[in-house]
């Protein structure tokens, strides 16, 4: 019979620029990719792909460029409302009313998580992403993933405020604590053990786009003890175990002055790295550091803003473009966005490379958007890159951008083009962002919402 030989699927994209993020991370000119049941089942040439299925549905991408969606490896969602908050708890600590991070974050309602959840959400769709990871200050897990699932995104949750030294974070960062905060925290081991893996009840649902793993909160605020705990939980459910690690350099000398050796090798003598540890921040590496990174396979999570602040303040020195060309897996993440947005990331990492003395290269920055990070939250298998078989996240651009020119595609699209606007994204194979437009939700709404939560947080800590 005719058309007997097509393979049915949902959607065909034809005729795009498919930046391919696989092991030979290809650009292929007039690519198509064809999805069914929510997976990628063909990517090749327009010509080739076209012939082979029949489709519901096909997009003509008009030559724009077609991505994995990006991951946010390490941003604090519930915090998003908060970017602009910080002049003003300067001014009032300034004025002789201490005001810092931890009385805004002992306020949050649910209701506050949500809306911030949602804002961050858009604003990160927009920007190219469909998924993020958040370290653990979600203190409403509930709230956020219904944001996140109203949005049709994909995120990775973990246990609130684990830690068992959460004191040491207080001394070390009074201006992430205030008020009551330091209430929320897991009290000491056996509280921090009893909060452990209370999200990974996400996974029993493969087709979930919200999901769980382990984690460990803060800085230096783990025993050896709980980080070993925390990492046979994680290869017990098979999911990944992310902590923060030398976000200051001046915690690391703690911490080696402590073990009486550097923390990595610390970590190493005592078998607690491994290919299912992420680290974030790491931003004072040596030499010797990166040895370890390699010998262990263990992941970094890289905030480009951080490392620029503890530049400024503490002479850290970071190496991601090292690790990453040494074989480590490094992902890029927001952390905070307090002085940019989420379309800026990469610029802001190509510039955080070239002020360390260690220059990333567009392609670095690109794989660090997207294999990279889901390698570091173990979804390698399933997410990160175009290829047969993966879930359909995928982005697709406008395709008029003035940056596009065709000399550096990854340095055009990643570097200059960060934040051009998106033309269709799908999570899982459903239509998110439609022509420009979302297909779920109501952006003006979404923001109202949000700015009145921003309004309430600023009565109530004395703000406004």
């Amino acid at each position: 019979m005719p058309g007997s030989r097509h393979r049915p699927c949902d959607v065909l994209v034809v005729n795009a620029t498919i930046f391919t993020a696989d092991a030979e991370n290809r650009v292929i000119a007039d690519g198509a990719v064809a999805i069914a049941d929510g997976r990628l089942v063909a990517v090749g040439t327009s010509a080739s792909v076209s012939a082979n299925v029949k489709a519901r549905r096909t997009i003509d991408a008009r030559g724009g460029c077609l991505h994995p969606g990006f991951i946010d490896s390490h941003i604090h969602v519930s915090q998003y409302t908060a970017r602009s908050v910080l002049p003003a708890m300067d001014r009032a600590t300034a004025a002789g009313r201490p005001t810092a991070m931890g009385h805004w974050k002992q306020h949050l309602t649910p209701e506050d998580e949500h809306a911030s959840a949602l804002l961050t959400g858009m604003e990160m769709v927009r920007a190219g992403f469909t998924g993020f990871v958040d370290p653990g200050t979600v203190l409403s897990t509930d709230a956020v993933a219904d944001a996140v699932q109203q949005l049709g995104l994909r995120a990775w949750l973990t246990d609130p405020y684990v830690g068992d030294r959460a004191a040491f974070l207080a001394e070390n960062f009074p201006d992430f604590f205030g008020g009551s905060f330091l209430d929320v925290w897991s009290a000491d081991l056996d509280g921090a053990l009893k909060r452990l893996s209370g999200e990974l009840h996400r996974n029993t649902d493969p087709d979930a786009t919200v999901r769980g793993f382990i984690g460990i909160y803060g800085e230096g605020t783990d025993s050896f003890e709980l980080h070993a705990a925390a990492l046979q939980l994680a290869e017990d459910n098979d999911v990944a175990f992310q902590k923060h690690l030398g976000y200051a350099p001046r915690t690391l000398a703690f911490l080696e002055r402590e073990a009486g050796k550097p923390a990595l090798a610390a970590l190493a003598e005592r078998n607690l790295l491994s290919g299912r540890v992420t680290l974030t921040h790491l931003n004072a590496c040596t030499p010797a550091d990166l040895q370890i990174l390699s010998d262990t396979g263990v992941g970094l999570n890289w905030c480009p803003y951080g490392q620029l602040s503890m530049i400024g303040k503490d002479a850290a020195r970071g190496r991601m473009a090292s690790a990453d060309r040494a074989g480590t897996s490094v992902a890029l993440a927001t952390d905070i966005p307090r002085a940019f947005n989420f379309g800026d990331l990469a610029k802001l990492g190509w510039v955080c490379g070239l002020a360390s003395g260690d220059p990333v290269s567009a392609e670095q920055l690109f794989r660090m958007l997207t294999i990279n990070g889901a390698r570091n939250i173990g979804a390698a298998k399933e997410l990160g890159s175009i290829e047969p078989g993966k879930r359909a996240d995928i982005v697709l651009r406008a395709p008029d951008q003035t940056t596009e020119l065709g000399a550096d595609r990854f340095l055009e699209t990643v570097v200059l083009g960060g934040a051009a606007p998106v033309d269709h994204v799908l999570v899982n194979g459903r239509m998110i962002v439609e022509d420009g437009e979302f297909t779920g939700v109501d952006p003006e709404s979404i923001h109202r919402v949000a700015t009145r939560s921003v309004r309430r947080l600023l009565s109530q800590i004395g703000l406004r």
